[in-house]
């Protein structure tokens, strides 16, 4: 029996041991359970409450946020709580907005020492349940903020266009187009300008309550700087383009895509009159057979950018680098068999038969181009290419539409129904395919578990297997006696 007992003792005090010594080498699991907040962790969580009091009740919207924890790292102050990690001092810094200063702070009564007034102060202070802080700002210089990202506050983000710094009591040189934060005394002239994207215009002069004015350049407004601060944001709402068919006997709607190819702000206005004194003869530039005239049509594209109060600047668009798509619907008869509409463009004297996709169904002729002036639309026979050499890797043609592709150089891109080349080397991108691309890396943030070791716990282990390891001994030195 002892002999059974001294083997169990020494096995014990063995495995023990080996535990201690492979746990020590592989990293042991703590046994604290640390908190987290807002994706920072702490140890040892302590929660303060803060109340902010104001001499001058106004100085509350300068404030942008009261920090407590290490120098420049705390904890931003929410609701008048922050979670730090537990230590005798803290640093509380104070950061209010760019062209005010922090003129004066007490702490729990204490007068605070105030060296270099800034924007920014941060102050070392003993660990207290609650920090009443009171605040006194200086300077006051009201500014202008906006930025394209959302890092100035989503009250100061642009959307759907860009703001640009023109001129600040006449200086000009302000380098602020991407954005930025500018201290502007009150009463100082101010030149902007707010550039809408394509497709959107602004939604109304009053910028924070300030009446800016329209001047002659294209999406330049002046204003006086007022006493309050300015965050531009939410200034451009979605438009559509505009389209005039009422001056023409022959084309009773119109369409256009890929219309940022004209216009890089704002919108477009397309307008379709009937041009009955055209005699030019354009026959000549028309490919096929039996071509016969149908109407002239002077088709007029301005750039419209709107100025906030109902008008806008209108600026004349004639020609440009990349197509966009005109699409025509007709109020005319279907062609007969073997017969489709085309479209020649008379632009500066220079004749040119566009490719052209009339869809029967839909009454509509599409073509690409990137000159406007004068239009004719002509009936002519479509070539028979029953017997000849036919591609038949693929259709492109809708069903019920007629295809003409003179011109290779056009845009081929479509919408609905309408095509305007069967070029190969077109760009053949899908309508309405979108790639979602998921983000395996979610950025969340588990509470530890395994940093460090808990000296206590191995230190209890390691005494007992070393008193377990002498007990063993002892037994055996006893029945060695005992023999």
């Amino acid at each position: 029996m002892v002999r059974k007992t001294k083997a169990t003792a020494r096995k014990t005090a063995w495995i023990l041991g080996l535990f201690m010594v492979f746990s020590l080498l592989m990293g042991s699991p703590q046994l604290e359970v640390m908190a987290q907040e807002n994706g920072t962790t702490f140890t040892n969580p302590r929660e303060i409450t803060v109340n902010l009091t104001f001499p001058n009740s106004a100085d509350a919207e300068w404030i942008e946020g009261i920090f407590i924890g290490g120098f420049d790292n705390g904890n931003k102050v929410s609701d008048g709580k922050v979670t730090v990690e537990k230590s005798s001092t803290y640093f509380i810094t104070i950061q209010c907005a760019f062209g005010k200063t922090v003129d004066s702070v007490k702490i729990n009564g204490a007068q605070m020492e105030i060296s270099d007034k800034t924007d920014k102060v941060s102050f070392m202070c003993q660990d207290a349940d609650v920090y009443n802080i009171e605040i006194a700002l200086g300077g006051g210089t009201p500014t202008i903020a906006w930025d394209n990202t959302g890092s100035l506050g989503d009250d100061a983000k642009i959307e759907n266009g860009k703001v640009e710094i023109v001129a600040v009591a006449g200086i000009t040189d302000m380098n602020a187009a991407n954005g930025g934060l500018y201290a502007v005394q009150p009463g100082t002239p101010v030149t902007i300008r707010l550039i809408p994207d394509y497709g959107y215009q602004l939604k109304s002069t009053d910028l924070n309550g300030v009446t800016v004015a329209a001047g002659s350049e294209v999406n330049t407004f002046t204003f006086t700087m007022p006493n309050t601060n300015l965050h531009l944001a939410a200034l451009f709402e979605k438009t559509e383009d505009r389209i005039d068919c009422t001056r023409s006997t022959v084309v009773s709607n119109a369409s256009i895509v890929n219309g940022g190819n004209a216009a890089s702000s704002g919108n477009l206005s397309l307008t379709v009159r009937d041009n009955a004194s055209y005699n030019t003869d354009v026959t000549g530039a028309v490919s096929g057979t039996e071509v016969v005239k149908v109407a002239s049509l002077d088709l007029t594209l301005e750039n419209i950018v709107g100025k906030g109060d109902g008008t806008c600047w209108e600026v004349p668009v004639t020609e440009f680098a990349n197509d966009i798509n005109v699409g025509l619907t007709l109020d005319l008869g279907a062609p007969g068999a073997g017969e489709t509409y085309s479209v020649v463009r008379d632009h500066n004297g220079v004749l040119t038969e566009l490719a052209t996709t009339y869809d029967a169904a839909t009454k509509v002729l599409t073509f690409s181009t990137n000159q406007f002036s004068t239009y004719t639309i002509v009936k002519k026979n479509v070539p028979d290419t029953s017997t000849g050499n036919t591609d038949t890797s693929s259709d492109n043609t809708s069903s019920g539409s007629t295809q003409t592709t003179n011109d290779t150089s056009s845009d081929n891109t479509s919408s609905g129904s309408m095509q305007t080349t069967n070029d190969t080397s077109s760009n053949n991108a899908s309508s309405g395919s979108t790639q979602t691309t998921a983000d395996s890396s979610n950025n969340l943030t588990s509470p530890k578990t395994g940093e460090g070791t808990n000296m206590l716990l191995w230190i209890l282990i390691g005494l007992t297997s070393v008193g377990m390891t002498i007990g063993a001994i002892a037994c055996r030195r006893r029945g060695a006696f005992r023999k």
